[in-house]
């Protein structure tokens, strides 16, 4: 992975194609998938509320996978890790928060395992 501005610069490059892949099929798990990893990683490299922010709007794009493609256990994966990233970069004053965002992600991390499983 590219580091540092450049590779901000190329994940945020990346939101558009991501965009312009679901604006012509709508229905593209994979590409809101995707779309929430980018967004989640970008969060991880940039500090603060910009980061946490980023982070929070991959949720949206992970539900979106889950909701065109409700077994995609993959993408309830990534929430769920998205989701314990949060709650970890989360100040500890905001313990509520980060209680309930680490309980969504064991459920969410559940989630993709028995759909992993009735896929096998």
């Amino acid at each position: 992975m590219v580091s540092g501005d450049e590779g901000q610069d190329l994940m945020r490059q990346s939101f558009e194609k991501y965009e312009l892949a679901t604006k012509y099929k709508r229905d593209k798990h994979e590409a809101y998938n995707n779309w929430g990893a980018a967004l989640s990683d970008l969060g991880k490299m940039v500090s603060g509320d910009e980061g946490q922010d980023l982070i929070r709007q991959s949720f949206g794009k992970y539900e979106l996978a889950t909701k065109y493609k409700p077994d995609y256990h993959a993408a309830y994966n990534n929430w769920g890790i998205a989701t314990q990233k949060l709650a970890d970069l989360l100040p500890p004053e905001e313990k509520e928060e980060k209680e309930a965002l680490k309980k969504q992600a064991e459920e969410l991390f559940r989630k993709a395992k028995d759909l992993r499983e009735k896929s096998e």
